[in-house]
């Protein structure tokens, strides 16, 4: 279904207005950026959320570890709790993927996380179908986003 031009700038502005108020709320030094598909009322249906802190930590690696475990921790209002995946000590990134990932006939789904130099953070949502991967939208209602993203950025903060 296309959306008229009207509707389009209807969501843009609904869109916009929490955008802002979540951009409103980061702490010093943080900064955010949404992929977003669409939106209503009461949710939003995003590609990616991203969020950079403007300092790196002092120690990367311990940085990395305390935050891909405060993730684990804290993250749990997701459809499916996350993991840590991988630790790579070398390019200073980790990997969080779902714990149990969704299955749907030959399709698997699942979030990613990725953190890099314990001052960037990525969310999206991908599908395996037939080993090819895809980024797949992904819905969260008004509140369960501005907590993500407000948990997110606490977390960059911390390190």
């Amino acid at each position: 279904m296309e959306w008229t031009k009207n509707q389009h700038e209807t969501k843009s502005l609904l869109f916009g207005k929490h955008e802002a108020l979540w951009k409103k709320n980061l702490p010093p030094g943080v900064s955010l950026h949404v992929d977003w598909q669409g939106a209503d009322t009461y949710s939003a249906s995003l590609r990616k959320i991203g969020l950079q802190a403007a300092e790196s930590p002092t120690n990367e690696e311990q940085a990395l570890r305390r935050q891909a475990e405060a993730i684990v921790q804290r993250v749990t209002f997701l459809p499916e709790n996350l993991a840590l995946h991988e630790l790579d000590k070398m390019q200073r990134k980790a990997l969080l993927r779902s714990a149990v990932p969704f299955r749907k006939g030959s399709a698997v789904y699942f979030f990613e996380i990725q953190l890099t130099d314990g001052r960037e953070v990525a969310l999206y949502r991908v599908k395996n179908e037939n080993h090819t991967t895809s980024l797949v939208p992904f819905v969260l209602s008004w509140d369960l986003a501005e907590r993500l993203i407000s948990t997110l950025a606490e977390i960059l903060g911390e390190s």
